[in-house]
């Protein structure tokens, strides 16, 4: 798709909570991360929060942020080791 980095949900077992189009991982011009929900069915969620995240609103992530995604679907961030 052309987009850095890419991340395909598609494979077996798929996750029936997971928009085809559900958020988009943005990388900043600093160096970080955002998340953006694409108005998701199900909501994205970052963290321990208690809601998912606003539709169409750029969330902050930091290292060791998990974004949760569908019924059981993770994604935790890890900042590259030097």
């Amino acid at each position: 798709r052309g987009i850095t980095p890419e991340i395909d949900l598609s494979a077996p077992p798929v996750d029936p909570g997971v928009s085809a189009l559900h958020a988009l991982l943005v990388h900043r011009s600093d160096g970080g991360w955002e998340v953006v929900d694409l108005e998701s069915t199900n909501g994205t969620v970052v963290g321990d929060r208690p809601n998912p995240i606003p539709p169409n609103t750029p969330v902050p992530l930091a290292d060791g942020d998990v974004v949760k995604l569908g019924a059981w679907t993770t994604i935790t961030l890890v900042a590259p080791r030097s």
